[in-house]
């Protein structure tokens, strides 16, 4: 079946593009190389008579484009069916459909859902994008002084989102976030875009379940960011644009397609400063309970994926006192306790192991000193040197103790490369 081979070539997409630019109309007016009619016409009359002339020519020329004349339209599954079968025809003539492939219009993330649209689905891009995407994509100060002016005329082309598989979901407003365009994003979401739509599309997907679900995944990915828009935001440390979603409905404990939330999102990308501000926000504290679909909280993935130490520094020793109002949720026990669990626990007896065994060496030392002399003791040091070493490691090893409890990490370090090379050597002499 070939609906599902389409599944894998990353350049498929690309390219469909690139050859659309020469015979979908609407790439006439702005295209992937962010050039076309309206930016020309842009250029020749904003400067002479503001934007008037390029409004008429939207309405003459874009505005077949929308449903009822930009009111927009309800898009059922019936509508979205028609535009796949269309697409599956135009990408493969003369193979035949059979019943399997018209049913497979949801993959394991892309589900369908009813929902209204301004542009045309039928008149859109290859990857069911509008000029308003192009617009957003194209983020120079001409392409957003035509995308002002199509919200003005037409604000609910707001709504409308990417309805090819690559992209699906991704709206204006996720363009937005990513470009850090805050008067976009706000402009945006008063003409009525949706702060909960999910990019589900494969481009946003971590690296391993691009060509299918898996039962794992390590969350990797060049897009992943949480399909939410507030996910993004936070992914891509925009706190003033975080404050204004979570203003306008917008909320951290949803969870995406693996079940992570917006904290889960912050640690898969690092994000420790967002990972505090959203622990503690004013208006809606994130909850660091949630567990996702492989059954892990922030905090346990931040030690699977080995950021637990950055996040730990962070809590525990940030300048501010912000971090202290995570300790009432329990934020810092459950760290430190997936912390003991996946290495502390060997790590703190194999140490106190190895403390005992050098106190042990050199109380016995000690023992040889008081029975032979010190002078006598020091002479026989001297004639076997990889044992004078090791008890000179020992020492050290001993003396990390009191550097640990006053805080000198470095010094710490220190006598334990000291300690390291000294104690070889006294293996290498067994192995003479």
């Amino acid at each position: 079946m070939f609906w599902k081979t389409k599944k894998g070539d990353p350049d498929s997409v690309w390219k469909e593009q690139h050859d659309a630019v020469h015979n979908n109309p609407l790439y006439t007016f702005i295209n992937i190389q962010k050039i076309g009619t309206l930016i020309d016409l842009y250029k020749r009359t904003y400067d002479k008579g503001g934007t008037k002339a390029l409004e008429a020519y939207i309405r003459k020329e874009i505005e077949p484009f929308l449903y009822n004349k930009g009111q927009g339209k309800l898009v059922d599954e019936n509508v979205f069916r028609e535009w796949k079968l269309e697409k599956m025809r135009k990408k493969n003539p003369g193979v035949p459909l059979t019943a399997v492939d018209i049913k497979l219009f949801d993959d394991d993330f892309n589900k369908f859902e009813q929902h209204e649209a301004c542009w045309d689905i039928k008149k859109r891009g290859a990857s069911g994008e509008t000029i308003l995407h192009l617009c957003l994509v194209g983020d120079s100060e001409t392409h957003l002084t035509i995308a002002n002016i199509l919200l003005e005329m037409y604000p609910k082309m707001a709504l409308d989102f990417y309805e090819g598989d690559e992209y699906y979901g991704e709206s204006g407003l996720h363009l937005a976030i990513v470009n850090g365009n805050f008067e976009m994003v706000k402009l945006l979401v008063e003409n009525g875009a949706d702060v909960n739509q999910r990019a589900t599309g494969r481009f946003f997907l971590p690296e391993d379940q691009k060509n299918g679900r898996t039962k794992t995944t390590n969350y990797e990915g060049y897009a992943y960011y949480g399909e939410y828009p507030l996910a993004f935001a936070a992914c891509f440390g925009r706190d003033e644009i975080y404050d204004y979603l979570l203003d306008h409905g917008a909320d951290p404990n949803f969870q995406d397609s693996f079940g992570n939330t917006v904290l889960h999102m912050m640690v898969i990308c690092n994000q420790l400063s967002m990972l505090g501000y959203a622990v503690k926000h004013h208006y809606k504290k994130a909850d660091m309970e949630i567990t996702n679909n492989a059954n892990l909280s922030a905090l346990t993935m931040a030690s699977k994926l080995g950021h637990w130490s950055a996040a730990l520094i962070y809590l525990t020793e940030g300048e501010s006192e912000d971090h202290l109002d995570m300790l009432a949720g329990g934020v810092i026990k459950q760290l430190l306790s997936s912390k003991w669990n996946i290495y502390a626990r060997v790590r703190y007896v194999s140490e106190i192991i190895v403390c005992i065994a050098c106190l042990s060496n050199l109380l016995f030392q000690m023992e040889e000193i008081r029975s032979q002399g010190f002078w006598n003791f020091l002479r026989n040091q001297t004639s076997a040197p990889a044992k004078l070493l090791f008890n000179i490691s020992c020492f050290l090893i001993l003396l990390c103790i009191p550097m640990r409890f006053l805080g000198y990490g470095g010094a710490e370090m220190v006598l334990l490369s000291m300690a390291a090379p000294c104690a070889w050597a006294f293996l290498l002499f067994f192995a003479r």
